[in-house]
């Protein structure tokens, strides 16, 4: 390895991600491809990835054990025995290939890469790869979870456009003022161990005894191989599409959190929960954050009662999302770690609701940029004006909460509802989704 920078405990983000690829190794990689526009000239991508390397710190840093004598068994091992290391001078893998391994195709959205192996604790944890088929050419981007999530795949395309402008404009080097990897993770590794998410672990230990819920109903049904969580993808037509909108603008809210309401209207008729947690990563990504490629996964909860109505259920859940005691949530890790807290969770729903952006919304361009990637057509199902629900399978790991709903308002209005096939019942994830479309009809205009 380079000689390093600097050096700093790893956040129980981190933790989480390197003992699950510990256990099952490459179950954490994860990956991203975007088609490349065919005026594209690989040396000068390669120049420009090494550029980026340079600006962005997580690129080159690797979480590693740093104390050999604790016992590998002992549970304080993962929480203590990890830190990241941020090498002066990158280690750059870039290489083009000239087709694509059968079956290696994934779609543009960052996703999990069964099968592939990334290992966090040597460099280059990322991978380029520039791919060219017999219809097109792509990028690829390789890495893993304990080192980047998705948000920030997408803040390294725009990075690569960028510097691929200056390499052939021959440029002044990229801008490197974005937010350092190490001094986010160093200011919540210090916040964690001064004590300082003790007030928000004692507001959900006050909080979740509240929850009047019903066990998780038995499913009988056992994953098949890596199929462990299943999907209903609700798209919307014309119609439903201006009442959702509608709704949000009437309400003064915003869509994630009108969308998290209808998502708790559908559940809790479902199995009868009069109070609902989630879980919220990404959450706490601040401002300041918004430039910078890193980890960002740690989590916050939020808690709302159904018996209120429904727009005030979607109000308590926007006053959550802003709310200033968890601006900065405690990690998710970090709530798992106490255990009257893990005790009363396990009792709860695990919902988490996660927002996808896509990098470039249609009919837009992103200023400074040299055009490099080339935007797929958008596939519309048949009868594109009207509502349909379609089932999936969509790559994943065990770690995924039991329910999650997943809203994309990029391209087209459609909501995922994710379910863990061993948790919950494929009827009862059905209902769910179709309960959320029916509330969704239901909105006034």
């Amino acid at each position: 390895m380079a000689p390093t920078s600097s050096a700093f405990p790893a956040i129980p983000s981190q933790v989480v991600f390197v003992s699950v690829d510990r256990s099952r190794p490459g179950l954490t990689a994860m990956g991203y491809e975007r088609q490349v526009a065919d005026h594209v000239e690989p040396e000068l991508m390669g120049r420009a990835v090494a550029r980026v390397y340079r600006r962005h710190e997580a690129l080159r840093t690797t979480t590693v054990a740093a104390h050999r004598d604790i016992d590998p068994a002992s549970p304080d091992y993962f929480w203590l025995g990890l830190r990241n290391l941020v090498a002066e001078q990158p280690v750059v893998s870039f290489e083009c290939i000239s087709s694509a391994e059968p079956g290696a195709d994934f779609p543009g959205e960052p996703g999990w890469l069964p099968g592939i192996r990334t290992d966090p604790s040597c460099l280059p944890v990322f991978r380029f790869q520039l791919i060219s088929r017999a219809e097109d050419r792509v990028l690829r981007i390789v890495t893993d979870h304990a080192l980047c999530d998705r948000w920030s795949l997408f803040a390294l395309q725009r990075d690569i456009e960028r510097a691929y402008k200056h390499e052939l404009e021959q440029g002044p080097a990229s801008d490197p003022d974005a937010y350092p990897f190490s001094a986010f993770a160093a200011s919540m590794y210090s916040a964690w161990t001064a004590g300082l998410f003790d007030e928000a672990i004692s507001v959900i230990e006050k909080e979740v005894p509240a929850l009047d819920m019903q066990a998780l109903p038995g499913t009988g049904e056992q994953p098949s191989g890596t199929a462990w969580i299943k999907a209903f993808v609700v798209s919307l037509g014309a119609d439903s599409t201006s009442r959702f909108e509608a709704a949000c603008a009437r309400l003064k809210t915003t869509r994630l959190a009108l969308a998290l309401a209808l998502f708790a209207g559908a559940v809790g008729a479902e199995f009868g929960w009069r109070r609902l947690a989630w879980w919220v990563p990404h959450a706490n990504r601040s401002a300041r954050t918004l430039n910078s490629v890193g980890l960002f996964a740690d989590s916050q909860y939020v808690f709302t009662a159904l018996e209120a109505g429904f727009e005030m259920v979607v109000r308590e859940i926007a006053a959550s999302l802003e709310d200033a005691r968890v601006r900065v949530p405690p990690p998710a890790a970090l709530v798992r770690a106490w255990p009257t807290v893990r005790d009363k969770l396990r009792t709860a729903p695990r919902l988490a609701a996660d927002v996808q952006i896509n990098p470039r919304r249609r009919g837009s361009r992103r200023p400074g940029t040299a055009e490099i990637f080339v935007e797929k057509p958008v596939v519309q199902p048949r009868d594109s004006e009207e509502d349909v629900i379609v089932a999936s399978s969509p790559p994943s790991f065990p770690g995924q909460p039991d329910l999650r709903l997943t809203c994309d308002f990029s391209q087209r209005h459609s909501f995922s509802v994710n379910f863990r096939v061993d948790h919950i019942a494929h009827a009862a994830a059905r209902s769910i989704a179709e309960r959320l479309l029916h509330g969704i009809r239901g909105l006034s205009a």
